[in-house]
């Protein structure tokens, strides 16, 4: 099995976002260490530029999120005491501004547009209702699954987006269904777990209100500010089950850390540990994980060659020609 992740390198920072959504992808293989073949992680380059950033800015910030989802990765596995051999080195990373990878990328986009489906693209709430109506955020789907494509031609790929991601991955579905290579998408989608203060929206640089994850005391602060179950005194029983700081921080983070953490929420139920405490003592352990990721950050991370990536490229185009010449 095949994992795709991918990232827009608009800053050299991972927010608090990336993180769970990273989260996510590496929980699933924790389950499914026997069946892991090549971890992906596309620096979207192409995607940054619609931003209108510096094109030298944007491959600075690749090399450092590079870096960055490298050291989280083998924290990762450090922390769960993941025995597995070389399963760091199953990890590749895909510049795709870097080399011939970008002509690859932009080509295929380009021979795709004939078959695509207009009136899905054109229609998409995600352009229908942004600012943004350039050309390039309007074909920002089909660059998306040009991206999955080149990396999905011979063994399925499993693609994690969050559900605010939905539009796209129906496009992403609609060709792939007709390169007959639906069989090779499987689509994790994740709930969009991590919110403001007020909980209201998901975490993004566009909204400013992303928490940086190196960024330890501003994340902690984010914690302790985040809701949770309201109690009119710190002696009252809570309900973990109905805190948002335990749905959204505490669940998600505990499939990474790896802890035991119900007696944390027995004392909770109990009115024995208050909300500031409890999420004091929790952030002591994301803060652990923080620091063993620190640890990790080197430059010492593999990159696919575009020969690899060109030979997708070319059984790609032959499906695409078939269906336009109508064979």
């Amino acid at each position: 099995m095949n994992y795709y992740f991918g990232i827009r390198p608009t800053a050299p920072a991972l927010h608090l976002g990336h993180v769970m959504s990273l989260l996510n992808m590496f929980y699933e293989i924790k389950n499914n260490l026997a069946n892991v073949d090549t971890i992906y992680i596309l620096l979207a380059e192409s995607h940054a530029e619609i931003s209108k950033i510096d094109k030298t800015q944007i491959e600075k910030n690749s090399i450092l999120l590079a870096e960055k989802i490298n050291a989280l990765f083998i924290a990762f596995i450090k922390i769960n005491n993941i025995k597995s051999l070389n399963l760091k080195d199953k990890i590749k990373f895909i510049f795709q501004n870097h080399r011939d990878v970008e002509k690859i990328h932009k080509t295929l986009a380009y021979s795709i547009l004939p078959i695509i489906n207009t009136s899905m693209v054109i229609n998409s709430p995600i352009y229908k209702e942004s600012k943004n109506k350039s050309l390039a955020f309007l074909l920002y789907p089909i660059l998306q699954t040009v991206d999955v494509l080149l990396y999905a031609t011979d063994k399925p790929v499993t693609v994690f987006v969050s559900g605010d991601q939905q539009v796209n991955i129906n496009i992403m579905k609609d060709i792939f269904e007709k390169l007959h290579l639906k069989d090779n998408l499987n689509v994790f989608i994740y709930d969009n777990v991590i919110y403001d203060h007020a909980c209201k929206e998901k975490m993004s640089k566009s909204l400013n209100n992303y928490v940086n994850f190196d960024d330890i005391d501003t994340f902690e602060m984010y914690c302790l500010k985040y809701k949770s179950y309201p109690r009119l005194k710190i002696s009252d029983n809570g309900e973990h089950l109905k805190c948002s700081f335990y749905i959204n921080i505490m669940q998600h983070f505990n499939k990474f850390l790896n802890i035991d953490i119900s007696l944390m929420t027995a004392m909770c139920d109990t009115g024995q540990l208050g909300c500031y405490n409890c999420k004091t003592r929790y952030f002591s352990y994301i803060k652990s994980l923080i620091m063993q990721y620190k640890k990790e950050i080197n430059k010492n991370h593999d990159i696919y060659t575009p020969n690899y990536i060109m030979s997708n490229f070319n059984v790609l185009n032959n499906l695409i020609n078939n269906i336009r010449t109508g064979k």
